[in-house]
């Protein structure tokens, strides 16, 4: 094999390796910020991402805040939101199924392209990715 083949080989696995690192990473993070507050534990939909822009919440805090709603109207409203959160969320995990058959789709790949000794230090990293990410 050709030093310039080698180091195109090795130049896409890295490049595969980074594009993967950053979809673990960011289902990492998202499963630990879905971690941090369940839905079904969540009694007033302000607690759910209050820092996040919603059309509901337009920037400046929950719309429903800033109506008046009797106490009927507003636990009516919280229940819609509530249930959009938690098909979000299952659409979420539904991606996340999707984006590691990817993953292990192009890991497969790079891996038909290595040599036995490049393939065995592949697999070393993306063990010690997994150790790390667990």
């Amino acid at each position: 094999m050709s030093e310039q083949t080698r180091v195109r080989i090795m130049a896409m696995a890295l490049l595969v390796l980074v594009f993967v690192g950053g979809m673990v990473v960011g289902v990492a993070l998202d499963r630990s910020v879905a971690d941090a507050a369940p839905v079904s534990n969540v009694s007033d939909v302000r607690q759910v991402a209050p820092e996040v822009t919603t059309p509901l919440r337009e920037g400046r805090g929950w719309v429903i805040d800033q109506i008046e709603l009797n106490e009927d109207q507003r636990a009516e409203v919280e229940e819609v939101i509530m249930r959009w959160i938690d098909e979000m969320n299952q659409r979420v995990q539904s991606c996340e199924a999707s984006y590691q058959e990817v993953i292990d789709g192009a890991r497969a790949e790079v891996r038909e392209r290595l040599t036995d000794e490049q393939r065995a230090e592949f697999d070393a990293v993306l063990a010690e990715q997994n150790a790390r990410d667990q």
